[in-house]
């Protein structure tokens, strides 16, 4: 059998569906023959990236047993053109906002293309959800929830994490958030809202943002508006090595998401990154993150929006070393189970080979 996977994100840029994309790829590169087609500039050559794939693929020498297999919404036209010239059949993986995106002309054309692909992967219930009020049929989608790559994680000296922050870290306990900074993660009301309070309680807690976006801005005034310089930094990107210390030195992760119309959370990977290297995860009851973190295995889900409960569950943790302990060690061990992307490969196999008949 042969795959041939197409994607528009792809690494060196970082993001959820750039890691998504390599972990597939990777994997199916070693026990399939395998062409991959990878957008691995910037999205502006988008426009040129759908023909070049679609003759990239066509000019294929073609196989009996080939499946194609479209990373995300947006190229379904790329998938279907493809299968009506060759034959071969399509899987396409749907996660969030390439379902959902509020554009009129967006939502004729994308689910219009969908319905027509042999088989859709949906990355949380929510995703598969979104599909089914476009007209999707049920029957022909399936969920699989991403992975993360499981590795032995060695804890970090806080020295080291001083050093990333310049020597600014005092001995209080480190929360960390890791995303892009955007509307719907809800880092700007978190920072607005709940922040100040759990500072007045924790004077040296540490409050640590990882990511770059369109919030930079208003996230960097609310800092200064409230006073919370010396208590939260905003990191931007960093290299994984960094990311890596991040997680192995903090205490607590929390992903404060809100309601964004239009703009869904897919699934949630940091979530699960997190727990695999032992923090507790306290995020928002809200769309794909609830299929990321499941209440009391990996995780504690907070309503959205709700200071008071946001704040009074990492007070308790904060001051409960123990308790904060044991549901990171459980996390880790559920994380480890469920998550691991060498498990999660092995549904897409039984998908590629049910599509050829084997």
């Amino acid at each position: 059998m042969k795959i041939i996977f197409i994607t528009r994100k792809f690494p060196p840029s970082i993001g959820g569906m750039e890691r998504y994309s390599y972990e597939i790829s990777s994997r199916i590169t070693k026990k399939y023959e395998t062409l991959i087609i990878a957008l691995k500039k910037s999205q502006l050559f988008l426009p040129l990236f759908f023909p070049y794939a679609i003759i990239k693929a066509v000019l294929n020498k073609k196989k009996e047993k080939t499946v194609v297999h479209i990373s995300d919404a947006l190229l379904s036209p790329v998938g279907i053109i493809i299968k009506k010239l060759t034959g071969f059949p399509v899987i396409l993986t749907v996660h969030g906002l390439d379902v959902t995106f509020p554009n009129y002309l967006y939502q004729k054309i994308i689910p219009f293309f969908m319905k027509k692909y042999d088989k859709i992967v949906c990355v949380s219930n929510e995703t598969l959800k979104e599909c089914v009020k476009r007209g999707l049929s049920e029957e022909k989608c399936v969920v699989i929830p991403n992975g993360i790559n499981i590795k032995k994680k060695d804890k970090t000296d806080k020295k080291i994490l001083k050093e990333i922050l310049k020597n600014k870290l005092e001995k209080g306990p480190i929360i960390l958030s890791v995303g892009r900074l955007t509307k719907r993660k809800g880092f700007h009301w978190f920072l607005s809202e709940t922040v100040p309070k759990l500072v007045k309680k924790e004077k040296n807690l540490c409050y640590l943002i990882v990511g770059k976006g369109k919030m930079q801005k208003q996230i960097n005034a609310i800092i200064k508006t409230k006073r919370l310089e010396k208590n939260v930094f905003s990191l931007g990107e960093v290299k994984d090595d960094v990311l890596e210390n991040l997680f192995s030195c903090s205490d607590l992760f929390v992903m404060p998401n809100i309601k964004v119309e239009g703009d869904v959370e897919g699934f949630g990977i940091v979530a699960i990154e997190a727990a695999s290297y032992g923090l507790p995860v306290v995020a928002s009851d809200l769309e794909g993150i609830k299929d990321a973190v499941k209440e009391g295995k990996n995780g504690i889900l907070v309503e959205p929006e709700n200071s008071s409960e946001y704040y009074e569950t990492i007070i308790k943790l904060l001051n409960n070393r123990e308790k904060r302990e044991k549901i990171g060690k459980n996390a880790k061990q559920y994380t480890e189970k469920n998550y691991d992307w060498n498990n999660i490969i092995t549904k897409y196999e039984k998908i590629y080979n049910n599509l050829i008949g084997e």
